[in-house]
């Protein structure tokens, strides 16, 4: 392969995620980034709440942590990472 496609097949998987995609009964629906609000790891499941829905997503909380801009989305704790525009306070 040609070293400017590798360049830019690098950029593209290493730049951060603008959509992730969910399952939604019989379809699969495309959600911005900035409409997360938090993802919360519980039992085996990983879900992601935006303001009005909350989903089950097929990822791990540190697969699409992985992708997320870290201006933005900080991991809180083993089980859940937020959205900074979203947050208001911490409580220990």
């Amino acid at each position: 392969m040609n070293d400017h496609i590798e360049r830019l097949l690098a950029q593209l998987s290493a730049a951060p995620l603008k959509r992730l995609q969910v399952k939604s009964g019989d379809k699969i629906v495309l959600i911005n980034v900035d409409d997360f609000i938090f993802f919360e790891a519980k039992d085996k499941y990983t879900f992601l709440y935006t303001v009005d829905q909350k989903h089950i997503v097929d990822y791990t909380l540190a697969d699409p942590g992985g992708k997320l801009d870290k201006t933005n989305f900080i991991r809180i704790h083993r089980s859940n990472s937020i959205n900074l525009e979203y947050m208001r306070e911490l409580v220990k």
